[in-house]
């Protein structure tokens, strides 16, 4: 029958996981399943929540419950009784004979006020006991509702007929009358239980199938042992026998059981809990005879088991585990021969510790020169040609020369980004001949560069609206200067005037002195030596106005000029930048390409060693966990400890299970005399139930 282990996640690890070692076999029964149990879980989805995938449509299985909560109960006979009824022993049970002087009247009342506050008591333990785990799940596992109605009309007709049995025999009468009010409070104490359960449970009900069978399992320790002479002697009836199935809201399809467990703190506590754990997993792969154990009643689940199939298999496991890690040492001395040599250290400075320069340049199209204007300018406004039109001119090829080299800026910066990107690419086989020093060389180069770069962090790049109001700030300065220039026309004209005013001065000064010769000639050298001072002056003003022009134009190649050097310097911390950052680059190639594409023969051993530490841990693990089953070369089973047929050249993680030779099984008698079971398991020789004697004092 399909079986559901359910237990505390830790005894669930201890079989799957921490001592998977023995227990292998019955995992790969496929009629056993195990689900977690979290025993603070207050609804069943909670407390078991695999429970629903776990049985799925299956029509008929059985659970077998490891009864989490016996830890609490160290030193208990019965783990399982865990709900308190002291309340009970101090109820007083009357007579069940009327007294002389009582009459039958006050002899049915005193019983029934002790049926009223045992009633009252119970509903009390039934309350307390469904606040325990095992309690709420034995209810959510076997209380189905339809199972448990109690009609008040059939309870009336079975009342009635027994009352019409007793009709007409007075000598019964008493006995009668306590027989049916016994019966009334049996009958109030199950509509109570039901009522309770109904409460409790809801109106809901599994979606799977209950189980058919029901096994709880506990353990238990104590110091002592629990056998009492008087009880074994003294003859005693099944009535008699300990009501803790009832006073803990158990059901009548469950089955106890304990065994018996050193304390945790015994040296020998964990051969015992191995025992313990095998116990369990025999027990649910098995059938159960059905007479083996009834309801209501504790048995006691003894095991007697053979410590030397342990020892074997312990011994022959890492010797299985040494084997293979020789195989491994021999095929690492042989990749070690076949390992190219080293390089030399100068060699691998020359090859991965050379800075490299990556240069940021315009690209040669863009013709500085372009962004000055020209300086030639004449004496007048439209000679030798329009001086507005020659500026306007001069300006847009120095506009449109800025904007190509500001976008061409960023294409070179770009260009040198892939570059950089291209030297700083690793493919040099010659990566896997590095020393482990030599890379720590490299890394610490890397490193160092790395901090060039970051403190050579360039400046955004320039852009043309960055420039524009300082150019045309300049631009405006030379308009406004154009703007005050003369033409050639209004420049001799206005030169012809002055003239013509000053000879008109110096007329009248001529013609006043025309009779004295000297004076004559006087005047006239005067005017004209005046006359060419005037004249001088004249060309000086005109060629001061061209001076402030070519100043002006000046003034606007200086701004272009620096924006030129703004650009190249921006353009120098890129690449001072770009080349610590390809000297970054290539040194974390260097590093990733060691890591992630070592050779055959790096990789080849990398491989290897990680397989010979997962065996050595495999190893530790024995020799802590199960030091005291290590055994000398008689305990080591040849066939059990050839080496693992595995490819070590895998990067695979291998489980290396334990090596259970096929066969490996033996033939137990199990819970009854003479009732045989074989068990993939050679360490349990025999599994037996008894049933504990507990009776109400």
């Amino acid at each position: 029958m399909f079986t559901v282990l359910i237990a505390e996640k830790e005894h669930i690890d201890a079989i799957r996981e921490k001592n998977r070692l023995f227990f292998e076999p019955f995992l790969e029964n496929k009629e056993l399943a195990f689900c977690y149990w979290n025993t603070s879980g207050q609804s069943l989805l909670d407390s078991v929540p695999d429970l629903m995938d776990v049985v799925g449509r299956r029509k008929n299985w059985r659970a077998v419950v490891i009864n989490s909560c016996s830890g609490k109960m160290v030193g208990r006979q019965n783990p399982f009784d865990v709900v308190d009824h002291s309340a009970l022993a101090s109820l007083e049970e009357p007579k069940r004979q009327p007294e002389d002087n009582e009459s039958l009247e006050e002899w049915e009342n005193s019983w029934k006020a002790y049926f009223e506050k045992l009633t009252s008591v119970k509903k009390t333990i039934f309350q307390n006991a469904l606040e325990y785990p095992l309690q709420k799940l034995a209810t959510w596992l076997c209380f189905q509702p339809e199972d448990y109605i109690l009609s008040d009309a059939l309870v009336k007709q079975d009342v009635h007929d027994w009352v019409m049995e007793k009709i007409g025999r007075d000598d019964l009468k008493p006995n009668a009358r306590l027989e049916n009010l016994e019966r009334n409070q049996y009958k109030d104490e199950l509509r109570m239980k039901e009522n309770l359960r109904r409460e409790f449970t809801g109106s809901g009900r599994l979606n799977i199938a209950y189980p058919t069978e029901m096994h709880c399992i506990s353990i238990r320790t104590s110091d002592r042992g629990f056998f009492d002479p008087e009880v074994y002697w003294k003859e005693r009836g099944d009535n008699e026998y300990s009501q803790f199935a009832d006073r803990n809201m158990y059901f009548d399809k469950m089955r106890f059981m304990v065994l018996d467990l050193l304390p945790q703190t015994h040296r020998n506590f964990r051969g015992d809990y191995i025992r313990f754990l095998a116990s369990v997993l025999i027990f649910a792969s098995n059938p159960i005879p059905g007479s083996a154990m009834h309801a209501r009643h504790l048995y006691l689940l003894e095991t007697e088991n053979d410590d030397t199939p342990l020892s074997v298999l312990v011994t022959s496991y890492d010797r299985k585990l040494a084997a293979t890690s020789e195989v491994i040492d021999n095929e690492m001395e042989r990749i070690k021969s076949e390992i190219p040599g080293e390089l030399t250290d100068k060699a691998a400075e020359n090859m991965f510790c050379t800075s490299e320069d990556i240069a940021v340049l315009l690209d040669p199209s863009c013709d500085t020169d372009k962004v000055y204007t020209e300086q030639d300018y004449g004496l007048f406004f439209d000679r030798p040609e329009d001086e507005f039109h020659k500026w306007n001119r001069d300006y847009m090829i120095s506009q449109k020369s800025l904007e190509y080299i500001v976008k061409q800026q960023a294409r070179s910066v770009k260009k040198s980004v892939s570059q950089m990107q291209r030297s700083s690419e690793i493919t040099d086989v010659n990566i896997s001949r590095l020393t482990p020093f030599q890379m720590n060389d490299i890394r610490d180069y890397t490193e160092n560069k790395e901090n060039e770069m970051v403190d050579s962090i360039p400046p955004d790049l320039s852009d043309l609206s960055q420039y524009t109001q300082y150019i045309e700030q300049e631009a405006d300065n030379v308009q406004k200067v154009i703007a005050t220039r003369m033409t050639k026309k209004t420049a001799l004209g206005l030169g012809a005037f002055c003239l013509m005013t000053y000879l008109l001065c110096f007329l009248p000064f001529v013609f006043s002195n025309r009779g004295t010769r000297n004076t004559v000639i006087t005047a006239v050298i005067l005017s004209l030596a005046m006359l060419g001072i005037l004249a001088v002056i004249l060309f000086v003003s005109l060629f001061l106005l061209r001076s402030s022009l070519i100043n002006a134009v000046r003034d606007y190649n200086e701004k272009m000029k620096g924006i030129i050097s703004d650009i190249h310097r921006s353009l120098n911390k890129v690449s001072r930048y770009l080349s610590a950052s390809s000297t970054v680059r290539k040194g974390y190639s260097v590093q990733n390409f060691a890591d992630r594409n070592i050779d055959e023969y790096t990789k080849g051993l990398r491989i290897r060693r990680k397989h010979q530490e997962d065996i050595r841990k495999k190893r530790a693990y024995l020799a802590e966990d199960y030091g005291d089953y290590f055994g000398g070369k008689a305990y080591c089973d040849d066939a059990m400890a050839h080496p693992y047929d595995y490819d070590f050249d895998q990067e695979a993680e291998f489980t290396y299970p334990a090596p259970f030779l096929a066969g490996d099984s033996r033939q137990i008698e199990f819970i009854n005399s003479g009732n045989y079971v074989t068990v993939p398991s050679s360490y349990i020789t025999r599994i037996t139930v008894r049933m504990e004697e507990l009776y109400e004092k």
